[in-house]
């Protein structure tokens, strides 16, 4: 196992020996460190991969919101008397991209 980790955050190491979790601030000497061991030549330890549950469960949290707030516009729109079709546009371009996010989710071998 590699003396750090890469995260999802592209803001932060991690340190695996004590799970410390380095800020990537040129200014913090653990994240100079860190910057040092891999200009010796060395490579931390990749992102984990997400599970199935877990991607399903990040598309879940993200899109639902997108598409009220879309619908939300929508209204706002209609209400004000504006034109409403690039909003429809994006609602369904939104919504087609979500479809196929979860489609491609649940095709992937565990």
């Amino acid at each position: 196992m590699s003396l750090y980790q890469l995260t999802a955050s592209s803001t932060a190491i991690f340190r695996t020996t004590d799970n410390a979790v380095i800020p990537a601030d040129p200014a913090n000497t653990d994240y100079a460190q860190y910057l040092a061991w891999v200009a010796a030549g060395n490579t931390p330890t990749p992102v984990p991969a997400l599970t199935k549950a877990q991607q399903t469960a990040a598309l879940n949290s993200t899109y639902p919101t997108k598409l009220s707030q879309l619908i939300d516009a929508h209204h706002q729109a209609t209400m004000l008397g504006l034109a409403t079709t690039s909003i429809v546009t994006k609602y369904t371009s939104t919504l087609t991209a979500y479809k196929a996010a979860l489609l491609a989710v649940s095709k992937e071998t565990s």
